[in-house]
């Protein structure tokens, strides 16, 4: 743990040194908790996830501990060309979910049942779990093995191999079950590589040379072509060999069947970086990307030259060549830029394969024939080298964005969306009995504002089918073949209520079967079959619980997950989504208000105030304006959420919206980020003033990513709060140079929006107290530890405020340590105690000056 502080000698004159001198003392070193409460909250077991099988009948539950132990943080670990893997056993490191343990629910019984693992694997990551497509098992990754779980016997055996092979957990993926469910296709490492990774030489085998190819700029086009700031990339040669070594993998064929004399297949033809590999429906042919050199110092993994090849199952031998990609040093730098060639290649049927190809070059701003920016194709059986063409399926004016498919293949529903005005289309796309497109039966089923969340139709719920996710019908309730399942958020301006629609795909008849209803935040996760559905349940004296829930009369049939709640003593925490318009333009505004248990403003009078939040853009008011979330989720299921503070005796405004919105079609929502930026936090202070719940004079602001941008520059640009706690942001805007967030412009294009956008270009100006809190091995793109530790090292320059850096050891963008985050929350605490909430000099500006007078003077 490495905390630096900076305290003005004037402020504490009996501290010796230079004014501007950062000091540490042995207070600063090892790990610190806060208050025993808020500890147990820390600590409380996550609820669990829940993964439902094909046949509905088995419920999958997931169990995580809470955190990640500070060993697992520590071992080793290499930079992969844009993600990090362990060496000692070849897989991703810092995996996003992995389980300590699992219970199977029997639907039929109502009897849940623990997962019988093995002791010598109980305390190894379970990941990658996935039901077989008959339900019968489950597999699941822990170590560096396959296992396999039976549904009925509830027995737990390894994957039952002649010769045992250790998997590969890369790129996302481990494993794949056969149509059948008697075979998983997995990874293992190259079985010809040397025993030894390569080693970095110590005397230098040459110079790393670079190179930028510039080519003639298409003078339609006005979209500049760079690189984001990516971190983990290939730095050498070295680094290079070293990807091949770990990431050279080839793929195994393993059936269930124990008596098969072969049940682990390798099939050598495979042999690459495997990105990704899928079985056809009928289990003949496997689909297979691979990365191959050149390599880049520049881009990661993903943007490497690419081949797809389609392979034998039982075989391995090469069927057909299907595209080659090179590498995309320079795609424009744009949300709605894209590479070149073959995009999201899938499975339609066992005789079909779909993708999306540009028509734009990948760049947004050329100006294209008929305006038609992407082509779906399809491609049909038979397969080999001689076979037949592409066919074109639905030409878009937009991008490609996602694909489902009837499960009895007559139809497809295509989206589409362009990033720049928010806009997408959903088109039907009839197909005949060849798949094949219809083309006079084209027709459009929703074309609306995507991030208009209260006009949101909702999204088909799919099924997986023969390995090929299919939209789910409601044929086993009704007779209508074109009656489908639709789910949504349901937003409103009092909170999102989730839906469970029976929507007609011809007719756009759409009838309500079910909805979230108050005081509780419930949606559907899964359809369980006739008249029954799974519904996680919370409220916000309530962890989310999983009920079954019948439709046809909207009662609960049995509750399956019993949470226990991690602190009791906080259900009587008043809690409110608050609602108020930003004073400069009327737009509506909203956030969370928690208080203590107990507490009453007219007995206790205005409270010390910390306001959380996260800054979005939009290009319309409309959607800018509307609440996110719910008002009665359980409150405490994160490391990162504010409300811990509650507990110390702060009102917290939680998810406090801060939006920026483009003034004009023309202009963009950052063109005016400071003054909408500040407006946005002064309203949301007046509204807390005014309901008796806040002082004015002691309030806090804070957030992680980019709500840490956020707190630097409300602090840079106004004097509305005494403290701010930032964590893990990005500060210098010239160090992004090539576009941020949803800022598609360069630092070349707009100069003085980065300038001005930079709370490290301001730090002048910055008077208030400030904690500044970073992980040590932050990957995230843009928020590289060196923003915090410059922005600290300004701020102690010109020595205008208290400020304080906190770095946490081997710790990336997201905090995965019991240690870390209980340290986080003793920092933060100490830090808003000392400056906020015992708070005894008021400032003049924060008595004196209104909040819009504020505003005015930016």
């Amino acid at each position: 743990m490495v905390c630096l502080s900076q305290i003005t000698s004037n402020l504490f004159p009996e501290e010796t040194g230079t004014d501007n001198e950062a000091k540490q003392t042995e207070d600063d070193f090892g790990y610190k908790s806060p208050a025993p409460a808020v500890r147990s909250l820390l600590e409380a077991i996550p609820v669990p996830s829940c993964l439902v099988s094909h046949d509905r009948r088995f419920i999958l539950l997931q169990f995580s501990a809470p955190f990640t132990s500070l060993a697992q943080l520590a071992e080793p670990e290499l930079s992969m060309a844009g993600f990090r893997l362990n060496p000692d056993t070849n897989n991703t490191s810092r995996l996003l979910r992995t389980f300590t343990r699992l219970q199977l629910y029997n639907v039929d019984t109502g009897a849940t049942h623990e997962v019988p693992v093995p002791d010598y694997i109980s305390n190894q990551k379970i990941i990658d779990p996935k039901f077989s497509p008959d339900s019968k098992n489950v597999s699941f990754i822990a170590g560096n093995d396959i296992w396999i779980l039976k549904t009925e016997s509830l027995a737990v055996t390894r994957l039952p191999v002649t010769n045992r092979l250790p998997v590969c957990y890369l790129f996302g993926w481990g494993t794949r079950w056969s149509r059948d469910s008697n075979s998983i296709l997995y990874r293992t490492p190259d079985p010809e590589r040397p025993k030894q990774s390569p080693l970095r030489p110590s005397v230098p085998i040459g110079p790393t040379c670079f190179e930028s190819q510039i080519k003639p700029k298409d003078p339609s086009s006005k979209t500049s072509a760079g690189d984001k700031t990516y971190q983990d990339l290939l730095k050498d040669e070295h680094d290079c060999l070293a990807f091949e070594y770990y990431c050279t993998t080839v793929l195994v064929l393993a059936t269930l069947d124990d008596n098969d004399d072969n049940n682990n297949r390798i099939l050598n033809n495979t042999r690459g970086i495997i990105t990704t590999a899928s079985i056809s429906p009928d289990g003949q042919h496997i689909l297979v990307k691979r990365i191959k050199r050149p390599f880049s110092f520049f881009v990661p993994y993903m943007r490497f030259p690419e081949t797809c090849d389609l392979f034998f199952t039982t075989t391995g031998q090469h069927v057909r060549h299907l595209y080659s990609l090179p590498l995309a040093h320079a795609i424009p730098i744009s949300f709605d830029a894209c590479r070149t060639g073959p995009r999201q290649i899938q499975w339609l049927d066992s005789n079909t394969l779909v993708w999306a190809e540009c028509q734009d070059s990948g760049d947004p701003r050329k100006k294209v024939d008929d305006e038609i920016r992407d082509v779906l194709f399809s491609l049909h059986a038979p397969f080999s080298e001689s076979g037949t063409a592409p066919r074109v399926v639905l030409a878009m004016n937009y991008r490609f964005y996602d694909l489902n498919v009837d499960e009895e293949l007559r139809y497809l529903v295509v989206e589409q969306r362009w990033r720049k005005t928010r806009k997408s289309v959903t088109t039907r796309v009839e197909l005949d009995e060849k798949a094949h497109v219809v083309q006079d039966k084209v027709k459009i089923i929703w074309e609306r504002a995507y991030d208009d969340k209260y006009e949101d139709p909702g999204s088909f719920v799919c099924k997986l089918q023969n390995g090929v996710s299919v939209i789910d019908r409601q044929v086993e309730d009704i007779s209508d073949q074109d009656a489908i399942w639709v789910r949504g958020i349901g937003a409103s301006p009092s909170g999102d209520h989730p839906f469970l629609d029976r929507y007609n795909i011809t007719t756009h008849e759409s009838v309500r079967l079910w909805q979230c209803s108050d005081p509780y935040y419930e949606h559907c996760v899964a359809i369980l079959g006739k008249d029954r559905i799974l519904v996680s349940r919370e409220s916000l004296s309530q962890p989310a619980q999983l009920h079954i829930v019948q439709l046809s009369t909207g009662k609960d049939i049995v509750q399956v997950t019993y949470a226990p709640h991690p602190a009791p003593s906080l259900n009587d925490m008043p809690s409110e989504l608050i609602r108020y318009n930003r004073a400069t333009d009327d737009l509506p505004l909203s956030g969370y208000l928690y208080l203590p248990p107990g507490y009453d403003s007219t007995r206790d009078g205005p409270l010390p105030t910390l306001i959380w939040a996260y800054p979005r853009e939009f290009v319309n008011e409309k959607a800018a304006g509307q609440t996110q979330g719910s008002p009665y989720t359980f409150p405490f299921l994160s490391s990162r959420t504010p409300l811990y503070f509650v507990m110390q005796g702060y009102a917290v405004l939680d998810k406090a919206t801060m939006p920026i919105v483009a003034s004009t079609p023309d202009e963009e929502p950052n063109d005016t980020y400071i003054t909408q930026l500040v407006a946005n936090a002064a309203s949301a202070i007046d509204a807390l003033v005014a309901r008796g719940v806040t002082d004015r004079t002691r309030v806090a602001v804070g957030g992680h990513s980019y709500g840490a941008f956020m707190t630097c520059n409300l602090l840079a640009h106004s004097k509305l709060f005494a403290a701010g706690v930032a964590r893990s942001g990005a500060y210098n805007r010239t160090l992004t140079p090539n576009g941020f967030q949803a800022e598609e412009r360069t630092l070349w294009q707009v100069p003085q929006l980065y300038m001005d956008m930079s709370p490290y270009m301001a730090a002048h100006k910055i008077s208030t107290p400030l904690l500044l809190i970073h992980g040590e091995k932050d990957n995230n793109m843009g928020t590289h530890p060196m923003q915090s530790e410059r922005m600290f090292s300004a701020l102690k320059g010109h020595g205008n405020a208290p400020t304080r850096l906190v770095l946490l050891p081997l710790e990336a963008h997201g905090y995965k340590t019991l240690e870390s985050n209980a340290h986080v929350l003793y920092e933060m605490s100490n830090w808003l105690d000392r400056w906020c909430k015992n708070k005894q000099d008021l400032a003049e500006a924060n008595v004196s000056v209104s909040d819009a007078d504020l505003v005015a003077k930016i």
